[in-house]
């Protein structure tokens, strides 16, 4: 037996007609084929969080009628799985005369507020959601971010934003396709500068729509007292089309959606093209304006659908003709770098070319087993940030090719590369340039490999051809890493004298056995450590002829909250280099003072250090 919904659906589709791409020029978007002026009437659309909304057949036909009966000709899907078929769901949208405008980010692969990077694994989820969709008439474009931009403090991220839009264009392009990319901004006090950013430089970078999403209008609120008329104002100058992404104040209840009209006539349809309310499914905020039950059944949320439905009946605006259309708006200005607005316009961060990076881990003689972070094991990408900020904390100069500063603009040119290429870059360097090329120094807690390069050193890596075209390579790289902080022992008992040890000084004191030399309360053999700021360091990582930054010592030294800064032994075959299992145990040896422990081969004093499990450590995190 027929339900009613599928009756209604049915007769949706017979009467529905095949919907043609949707293109821009200047401010507005048009029907590419019948040339007509089209205007966002749209839903925020995610019916279950995490479940894609276009594979869900039975959903589609659950809501279709829902969706056509409220006079909505596109939907904004924030999630979906690139790894399905979408033409099933794709065609019913279609034959409903509804458009989908989806999201490339998803809650795993985005471009992070406060730690941002635009690199080959993102860029490869991002071209994976494009590829879902890129064949289907009625995909009316993607977002490539959405509210990224939040506060002052996160402005940095609007280049890799544009990176991310730069780049997924190019990718279209290559594909054949001019589907419009844009992106979905916070209502913030930034929101008007990183518009004008989006807008600015050659179009190829610049973003295709801008849109905002924004609850200004609450109740019987009109165009002044919203805000409304000055985006309106503003706008007048912006030369690419603006919808709202997101809107509908939720306060007071029940929503009366008289901003609707208001966006749809005129002065607003002068600058604006529509938006999309939110939302179409009921969750716990309670902007919904229908109840899903269960997969086939869902009920309209009253009085707020109805209210919503009778506004949209209202709006008739006007329709410009392209063919007659002509634009004569510039593009904005480029923003300037100021203490409110932390993004340089200039140079973006590179492009994100696998091939490049590809061709440069195969010339790295020390690198990690694993170049995919898909195939590498979790333990492997565990330890990724803190040999990071060991080798780029301590040898910054081994990090200026992966080092990235949006506020002056300065990128290295494999900043691009995903993680595991950007940590055997890192890695390399020190192994080349302060390890002088031992296996130990190659080593990193087992993440490192020693292996025969398989490009050639003299093979241009940065010249390799870009999958979306283009040069990878930024302009200068970032002559800067981050560091960590440290934590120095108290120095205890006098030098008396000193003595140079592998490009090192090997300082005597009078607590310690005369073959050892003294560092901060510990005593140590030279052959198999050093004391390098201070700090009590492995001799693997002990330079015989440079000397590494004194800004961080690579000693006991925490890297993160989860794990003590401890020193391994570098020796495991003398009699003495029994391990403790106890940080209170005082492991005595013949080669150390009365006074003294021994932990492997080094002698400390109680006070400043102990010996859990074999690895000398600073008292502090004993």
């Amino acid at each position: 037996m027929q339900t009613r919904n599928t009756i209604i659906l049915l007769a949706v589709l017979t009467l529905a007609a095949a919907l043609n791409p949707i293109v821009t020029k200047g401010r507005y978007f048009f029907d590419s084929v019948t040339g007509e002026q089209f205007y966002v009437v749209g839903a925020a659309y995610q019916p279950t969080p995490g479940v894609d909304p276009i594979a869900d057949i039975a959903g589609l036909k659950r809501d279709i009628p829902y969706l056509t009966s409220l006079g909505v000709n596109t939907i904004r899907c924030y999630y979906t799985d690139n790894t399905v078929n979408h033409d099933a769901g794709m065609r019913l949208l279609e034959q409903a005369g509804i458009y989908a405008l989806f999201d490339l980010s998803t809650p795993d692969e985005s471009i992070i507020s406060t730690a941002p990077s635009w690199t080959t694994d993102l860029f490869d989820s991002y071209k994976g959601n494009v590829d879902a969709f890129i064949g289907y008439a009625n995909t009316l474009g993607y977002i490539a971010g959405n509210e990224v931009i939040l506060a002052d403090g996160t402005t940095p991220a609007g280049a890799y934003v544009k990176a991310s839009i730069r780049d997924v264009k190019s990718y279209l392009a290559s594909k054949g396709s001019s589907k419009p990319v844009g992106y979905a901004a916070a209502d913030v006090p930034t929101a008007g500068t990183f518009q004008s950013y989006l807008d600015c430089g050659s179009p190829e970078t610049s973003a295709d729509f801008f849109g905002l999403n924004i609850y200004r209008w609450c109740g019987n609120a009109n165009l002044q007292t919203s805000g409304y008329l000055t985006y309106e104002q503003t706008w007048e100058s912006y030369s690419i089309p603006i919808i709202f992404t997101e809107y509908g104040c939720i306060e007071p209840k029940p929503r009366l959606f008289n901003e609707v009209l208001a966006i749809y006539s005129s002065p607003m349809t002068n600058v604006l093209s529509g938006g999309l309310v939110y939302e179409y499914v009921e969750e716990v905020n309670n902007y919904g304006l229908v109840q899903v039950v269960n997969s086939t059944y869902a009920y309209p949320l009253n009085p707020e659908f109805n209210t919503f439905k009778s506004q949209v009946a209202k709006i008739n605006p006007t329709r410009l003709s392209m063919d007659t259309y002509s634009q004569n708006l510039p593009q904005q200005a480029c923003p300037a770098v100021t203490s409110a607005w932390q993004s340089a316009s200039s140079p973006l961060p590179p492009v994100a070319n696998h091939a490049a990076c590809q061709c440069m881990f195969q010339q790295l003689p020390c690198r990690t087993a694993f170049e995919s972070t898909e195939s590498a094991p979790s333990t492997d990408l565990s330890k990724i940030g803190d040999v990071l900020n060991y080798v780029c904390g301590n040898y910054p100069d081994t990090c200026t090719e992966i080092a990235t500063n949006s506020v002056t603009g300065t990128y290295g040119k494999w900043s691009m590369c995903n993680a595991l290429e950007r940590v055997s870059w890192a890695m390399a360097q020190y192994y080349t340039k302060y390890g002088n090329s031992q296996a130990s120094a190659c080593d990193f807690g087992g993440l490192g490999n020693v292996v025969t390069p398989t490009v050639p050193t003299t093979t241009q890596c940065d010249n390799t051809p870009s999958t979306v075209g283009g040069s990878p390579v930024a302009t200068t790289a970032q002559n800067s890493a981050p560091t960590t902080s440290q934590n120095v022992a108290p120095t205890t008992g006098s030098i008396a004298t000193s003595s140079s040890s592998g490009g090192l000084t090997c300082e005597k004191t009078n607590y310690c056995d005369s073959t050892l030399c003294g560092c901060n309360g510990a005593c140590y053999k030279p052959t198999d450590y050093c004391c390098m700021n201070g700090q009590l360091t492995q001799a693997l990582f002990c330079p015989s002829s440079a000397t590494p930054s004194t800004t961080q010592s690579p000693a006991i030294t925490p890297t993160s909250t989860t794990q003590s800064p401890v020193v391994t032994r570098a020796s495991t075959t003398s009699a003495a280099n029994t391990p403790v299992t106890s940080s209170s145990t005082c492991q005595k040896a013949s080669y150390c003072g009365s006074d003294l422990c021994a932990c492997g081969e080094a002698c400390y004093s109680p006070t400043y250090y102990c010996c859990p499990n074999g690895n000398l450590t600073q008292k502090s995190f004993c």
